[in-house]
């Protein structure tokens, strides 16, 4: 009897150490599953920052700067959409013609919201103009002017302020105005969040219109 109680202990030690072992190789294969996976997420986001200048630089030809970035832009977050993955964030970017000094010159202004919230409240400001709006819907694009008249090349700045349900944001950017240039101006504060990782950047960007 005891010969059989022995045994029986021994089986149950021995199974009790191969699920052990068995159980710490399976949490090292899903801890390195997704180190892996989260550094392919860093890269597919550092990809997206990387390509951003390059649709700029292939717009700058076209009427729609603005326009053909966003809609790379959203094409991208649907694209991490469909894997599980959310691109979130919001580009404020602004477009002038050539300036000719001492001029009036309409500078458009163009805001993309894809923060995954509504903006309830947005204040922008431009040397001394102030625009508000609210009620701006997730995956909304709002567009705007405001004046411009500079006697020689100088810097302006644009002021960002906004607010959603969950949180209140500050930001500007300076929009170099040149005379005898167009500019495309453009700031982008970009989030990619999974359940994995969360990687952020913004930045801005500025390209010379011909």
């Amino acid at each position: 009897m005891k010969g059989q109680v022995f045994l029986i202990l021994a089986v149950i030690i021995i199974v009790t150490v191969v699920l052990l072992k068995t159980s710490l190789n399976i949490a090292s294969v899903i801890e390195t599953k997704n180190y892996l996976e989260s550094g392919f997420e860093r890269m597919e986001f550092q990809n997206l920052r990387d390509e951003i200048p390059k649709v700029i630089q292939i717009s700058c030809n076209q009427t729609n700067i603005a326009g053909n970035v966003n809609d790379f832009v959203r094409f991208a977050r649907n694209s991490f959409s469909s894997r599980a993955m959310d691109l979130n964030g919001i580009l404020v970017e602004t477009v002038h013609p050539t300036i000719a000094a001492s001029t009036d010159t309409t500078m458009n202004v163009t805001i993309y919201n894809f923060l995954g919230n509504k903006l309830k409240f947005l204040n922008l400001s431009l040397n001394g103009t102030e625009k508000t709006f609210s009620e701006i819907d997730d995956d909304r694009i709002l567009d705007t002017t405001f004046p411009i008249n500079a006697p020689s090349s100088q810097n302006y700045t644009l002021w960002i302020f906004y607010n959603t349900s969950t949180a209140n944001s500050s930001q500007s950017f300076t929009i170099p105005i040149e005379i005898g240039k167009g500019k495309f101006v453009g700031f982008f504060d970009l989030r990619l969040l999974s359940s994995r990782s969360e990687n952020r950047d913004n930045f801005i960007e500025t390209a010379t219109l011909p």
